[in-house]
């Protein structure tokens, strides 16, 4: 199976998570250790560039200089500079991604003027990035460390089996579409309000939609008050007036519920509209 990269048809997928309190911890984790590896390569940067100012002059800069290369060179030489990321809870892919994160800063930095990569701060956000492996006999993603399970399970590296919602039309067509299929990156992300999504890279040697034949001709729509739409071919829309159907019905329902609080009033009663007409009203 060829890399996603060199495949013609791509299309990107956004699923909601539900995740057990153990699963979030998964993602904080991986988040820290992602965040604390790009930090570790933009410390030993930027000592670099100041060291380099004096290292002509200096021998020690210069032996300084040559320690932080040899702890920033691989990821091998970063895990022996932060031992924690042998952690069983850290996904095997944390630190590879976390240097190529900090490869694009640079190039962004070059190429669009982004400025020099900085220190990234925690915060409420936290993103977790995976990669999808298959063996050489892979066929469809379904053979795949990332793949469906079902139209609203997931696995995924450390977290396992999770249950997902997305799309209905999205979903049936992503498990009718299995072959030359395959997943590429995985980006698993906490939002500011506390939610978990995952995003999915999905590259493919057929199109995941069908593509419509060319008929060659043209059609006008004019949006209008009578009609809500007509074509150039003479053919309209209804305009069904939901608003004007609902107010005609929120008017008779409060005239009821006048009726009857003037009734209440009457006999001495304390009466209140029910809370559920009340906001039917209000809209």
């Amino acid at each position: 199976m060829r890399a996603c990269s060199e495949m013609p048809y791509h299309i990107g997928v956004l699923l909601k998570l539900h995740l057990s309190e153990a699963g979030k911890r998964l993602v904080a984790v991986n988040d820290g250790a992602q965040r604390s590896v790009y930090n570790h390569l933009v410390a030993c940067n930027n000592e670099i560039y100041h060291l380099k100012k004096t290292a002509d002059f200096v021998p020690a800069d210069r032996d300084r200089i040559a320690y932080l290369k040899s702890v920033s060179c691989n990821a091998a030489a970063i895990k022996n500079a932060l031992p924690y990321l042998y952690g069983k809870d850290v996904d095997c892919q944390t630190v590879e991604n976390g240097i190529r994160n900090y490869r694009t800063a640079w190039k962004n930095m070059k190429e669009r003027h982004t400025g020099v990569p900085a220190l990234h701060k925690k915060s409420a956000e936290q993103t977790w990035q995976t990669n999808c492996h298959y063996n050489a006999q892979s066929t469809g993603f379904s053979d795949g460390t990332v793949r469906f399970v079902d139209r609203h399970h997931i696995m995924l590296p450390k977290l396992g089996k999770v249950r997902c919602d997305g799309s209905p039309k999205i979903m049936d067509m992503l498990l009718s579409h299995n072959e030359d299929t395959r997943i590429g990156t995985v980006t698993i992300r906490r939002d500011a309000v506390g939610e978990y999504w995952v995003s999915l890279q999905i590259s493919s040697e057929t199109p995941f939609k069908q593509t419509l034949p060319k008929t060659g001709k043209q059609c006008g729509i004019d949006l209008n008050l009578l009609d809500l739409a007509n074509d150039s071919d003479g053919n309209a829309i209804e305009n069904k007036r939901f608003r004007k159907v609902s107010e005609h019905r929120i008017e008779k329902q409060q005239r009821s519920l006048s009726r009857k609080a003037e009734a209440a009033k009457r006999n001495g009663k304390n009466w209140q509209m029910p809370k559920t007409i009340r906001n039917s009203a209000g809209n």
